[in-house]
């Protein structure tokens, strides 16, 4: 059996060292959305600037993020596992924003979160990748739009 080696573990598999990958890679993207958390508001505006931060985050990243986007795809071990993390940042976030609270208990909330954060994670990598045109420079404020309709709920 052929075995991988990065920083030095040793993988059985290729889907194994980008799983490691996967974990390692948290505290990198964490501090990100610790920013969207001290948002005052959050405002269109604000939310705007966050999903610019975001977007470059993955322009600054995107082997990385590019990576795991595209193997995400085609295999169920990491997508499961990018899932879970998701599902441990709709619960932080739920510290501070009422509507990710509201899907601890209401699936169809937690559903639309996690669609939510699959869309930003998508649209940063068509976007970076260029795989869909952005020359306007619409898409930070696509994604803030999302994210506030989103917040917006836990109103209704």
């Amino acid at each position: 059996m052929r075995r991988w080696s990065a920083g030095g573990g040793q993988f059985d598999s290729k889907l194994a060292l980008v799983c490691a990958v996967a974990n390692d890679f948290v505290p990198k993207w964490r501090p990100v959305f610790d920013a969207l958390m001290a948002l005052e508001g959050p405002h269109v505006a604000e939310l705007e600037q966050w999903a610019t931060f975001y977007i470059n985050f993955h322009r600054e990243n995107a082997a990385i993020c590019g990576l795991l986007t595209q193997v995400a795809g085609l295999e169920d071990r990491l997508y499961w596992q990018l899932s879970e993390q998701r599902d441990d940042l709709i619960d932080d976030l739920g510290r501070r924003f009422s509507a990710f609270r509201r899907a601890a208990d209401d699936q169809a909330v937690r559903l639309r979160a996690r669609l939510l954060l699959g869309q930003i994670d998508e649209t940063c990598f068509l976007i970076v990748h260029r795989r869909v045109p952005d020359p306007g420079q619409h898409a930070p404020r696509l994604i803030a739009e999302q994210i506030h309709a989103l917040l917006d709920c836990a109103a209704t």
